[in-house]
């Protein structure tokens, strides 16, 4: 895999002079706000030996260029790549996943409720980890409790950590 061969975005041309905190902000973060995303974060998932990788975004050219990459990077076969609005992908996967990620636009207006809604959903499998980026301060819906195992500040911008446990899903319950 040559990350020199990762397709990006028309929109978002590579600036060579970013200081090296902010690149790993975005190492965390997968993107900037406003950009298309590329999915940086499910193909490094992938070279580190996840078996396979759902991508889903309701943004036309964040799905084909995520395609594309799956195609440049000749790992297609282990990508799902759904167009998709990311709460209807909830209410109707029935799949269990061990690790989920959730980079949902700062202006989507469900963010407080949705770690609850993937916590409920039986999405997360049990010991798996659901990681929320969103705006600094952002407090969660406590029906289901989504409450974090901890959070990370990367100026402006919080990524929460929650981990499925037992206790967790009884006390939703």
């Amino acid at each position: 895999m040559d990350v020199d061969e990762v397709l990006e975005p028309a929109a978002s041309p590579l600036d060579v002079a970013v200081d090296r905190e902010q690149e790993q902000q975005e190492d965390v973060l997968g993107r900037e706000h406003g950009e298309p995303r590329t999915g940086s974060l499910g193909f490094e998932a992938l070279s580190r030996g996840a078996a396979g990788v759902t991508f889903v975004d309701n943004d036309r050219s964040a799905v084909k260029v995520i395609r594309e990459n799956a195609s440049v990077l000749r790992c297609a076969d282990a990508c799902d790549i759904v167009q998709a609005d990311a709460v209807g992908f909830i209410s109707r996967n029935s799949g269990i996943f061990g690790l989920i990620f959730a980079d949902p636009p700062y202006a989507f207006g469900r963010i407080a409720a949705l770690p609850g809604l993937i916590l409920a959903s039986g999405l997360l499998a049990e010991g798996g980890y659901l990681i929320v980026e969103h705006r600094r301060g952002t407090g969660f819906a406590e029906d289901p409790p989504a409450v974090p195992a901890f959070t990370r500040t990367f100026g402006g911008t919080d990524v929460s950590f929650f981990q499925h446990t037992d206790d967790r899903s009884r006390s939703g319950a």
